[in-house]
């Protein structure tokens, strides 16, 4: 299988995950690392969607040099025989907590588009890449391939907050699926966190099955709307990510967003005060946009993190 021929049974459990087989072909961009070139039994791929980490299921779990390849801020998935087990090889760091995702999947050779009602306000615009949405704002909805390969693809759907609830996301989806229909797609797969149920419905809604349940690992909030986690799972991602920021200053701004999420207004406030006096690199504008700190937004001390943080990051005039 291209250059990867040796490396492809590593991953021959991976197969729900296209990202690994389009690289391993060659047809997406990506890179692989391994422990022996001659004789591979631990590899990491890294591909569009993340770090995906195969071995020789008859060999021992080895993990060093891996951390000279996956950064800490990495999305990394578990290999399958691991997901059951703490720790696994893909705990790089002990910042990183697993977290459970799904796989659902669509024979599209077999599929009939359901009614997905519209008013006539908006614009759909349809290329090999996806569908947008459009209002006079700009695009509101959309639905974009995340990797295609042979007639396997794989698909990601957003909507902009103030236009959520109305059926877009799923309109797009519709369309676009139709659309690979006509380009001879035969399977497209749909992954989401687990704990992201809109998402798993708006899947199902479109005649998506559930494929499986599988784990990956980050040091980030498993989660991607209000509601996805309980608020005791989120005040125990607050928790770890804010006593890991003693070593890694940048794990405040998850450990604010889980704060903000659960309610713990003086907490996630205190992480994002001790982010900005930390020397963190990151952009003001990301403290205003992220979803999860949204209920911050009207706070004194929020704001003036996202004001002192602007004159920290602002570059000198030339």
């Amino acid at each position: 299988m291209h250059a990867f021929g040796s490396v492809a049974p590593l991953f021959a459990d991976q197969t729900m995950h296209l990202s690994v087989a389009a690289v391993l072909a060659g047809s997406a961009e990506g890179a692989v690392y391994v422990d022996d070139i001659a004789a591979p039994r631990l590899a990491v791929l890294e591909g569009p969607e993340g770090y995906y980490i195969g071995r020789d299921t008859s060999s021992a779990a080895a993990r060093g040099g891996i951390d000279e390849i996956i950064p800490p801020w990495a999305y990394v998935y578990a290999p399958p025989q691991e997901e059951h087990g703490i720790p696994s090889t893909a705990q790089i760091y002990p910042c990183m907590l697993r977290h459970p995702r799904v796989c659902l999947t669509l024979d599209l050779s077999r599929w009939e588009a359901p009614p997905t009602p519209h008013g006539n306000d908006y614009l759909v615009e349809v290329t090999s890449e996806g569908v947008s949405i459009l209002k006079e704002t700009g695009i509101v909805a959309w639905c974009r391939r995340d990797v295609i390969l042979h007639e396997r693809a794989e698909i990601g759907v957003g909507t902009s907050a103030a236009f959520r609830r109305l059926g877009l996301a799923k309109h797009a989806a519709a369309v676009y699926l139709q659309f690979l229909q006509g380009e001879g797609i035969r399977s497209v797969g749909w992954h989401c966190h687990l704990s992201n149920r809109g998402s798993r419905r708006l899947a199902e809604s479109l005649g998506f099955i559930p494929l499986r349940q599988y784990y990956a690992f980050s040091a980030s909030l498993p989660a991607e709307n209000p509601g996805d986690l309980e608020t005791s799972e989120l005040e125990a991602f607050g928790h770890h990510f804010a006593e890991a920021a003693t070593n890694v200053n940048w794990l405040d701004f998850h450990a604010a967003a889980a704060y903000a999420q659960a309610g713990r207004t003086d907490l996630a406030l205190t992480c994002l005060e001790r982010l900005v006096t930390g020397n963190w690199q990151g952009q003001a504008s990301w403290l205003v946009a992220h979803w999860a700190l949204a209920p911050l937004a009207g706070e004194p001390r929020f704001q003036a993190c996202v004001t002192e943080q602007a004159q920290r990051r602002k570059v000198p005039a030339v």
